[in-house]
């Protein structure tokens, strides 16, 4: 009996921990390209402007849209910022300075490698760029219109600890 409450609260835990990751991912979004997906599955592109906690504002050409977050299935931003792959190579190449001499190499080694694959890092960085989401709204099922008239969808799962 105990380790079915357990597991309920966990559940419980992991989704609020995963609703405020994603609402400081979706703020840190703002002001860079979006893909908006609306309950409908249409897709809408813009710069995103202000998020709120019950909306969020997209510009696009033709004009500010503003989306409930109830109502929006997931957005996606375009890429990221090129400054992380050159921090994360610069790292790297400091680290990988220090390995082959025991950690006695000089401070121009170390710069010297950290400099260069700081760049390649950047020049990785850059060119991969690629949408990822930043939000996901709450799963909603569709029925079909079958399901819709009179037939009731059914769900089960069976949990083993």
């Amino acid at each position: 009996m105990f380790r079915p409450l357990v597991v309920i609260i966990g559940v419980v835990l992991a989704t609020e921990v995963n609703l405020s990751a994603q609402s400081k991912t979706l703020k840190h979004s703002e002001g860079r390209a979006v893909f908006v997906i609306d309950e409908n599955r249409q897709e809408w592109q813009g710069r995103l402007l202000k998020v709120s906690a019950e909306a969020l504002e997209v510009e696009s050409d033709a004009g500010i849209r503003t989306f409930k977050l109830a109502e929006i299935r997931r957005v996606d931003a375009d890429g990221d910022g090129v400054g992380d792959g050159a921090l994360k190579g610069a790292a790297i190449g400091a680290a990988l300075g220090l390995i082959p001499t025991g950690f006695g190499a000089s401070p121009l080694v170390i710069l010297s490698n950290a400099l260069w694959t700081g760049l390649l890092g950047l020049g990785i960085d850059a060119g991969c760029s690629s949408r990822h989401p930043v939000y996901h709204g709450p799963a909603v099922p569709r029925l079909n219109e079958a399901a819709s008239r009179g037939r009731s969808l059914q769900v089960s799962m069976n949990v083993r600890w």
